[in-house]
């Protein structure tokens, strides 16, 4: 039986752990990199993010290339997305039951 959380969506509010970097921390991203204080790698190690990530903000048109390229279908596996949609799903209903959460 599906949780009652299941239909809830958390794109985009504060719960949302896809989001690794907040648009103040990309823009502070942008800022270092053409001040020439911060290579992309140090900022990855200075964020805690992979530099992959780091790349994607300071040159979009790579994401682009990437998403075009379906270079992110190479980490998929179904026995994998089955794991982290039951823990993604544990997740919404712990927020639901601690009252974060409105449906």
């Amino acid at each position: 039986m599906p949780y009652i959380s299941e239909k809830t969506k958390l794109a985009g509010t504060e719960y949302d752990k896809r989001i690794k970097l907040t648009m103040e921390d990309k823009k502070e991203v942008c800022y270092l990199y053409e001040a020439s204080k911060y290579s992309i790698h140090g900022l990855a190690k200075k964020f805690k993010v992979s530099r992959r990530l780091i790349q994607f903000i300071l040159f979009p048109e790579r994401l682009v290339k990437a998403r075009a390229n379906r270079d992110w279908q190479k980490y998929y596996t179904k026995k994998k997305n089955r794991g982290y949609m039951k823990k993604h799903r544990r997740y919404k209903q712990t927020l639901y039951k601690l009252g974060l959460l409105k449906l």
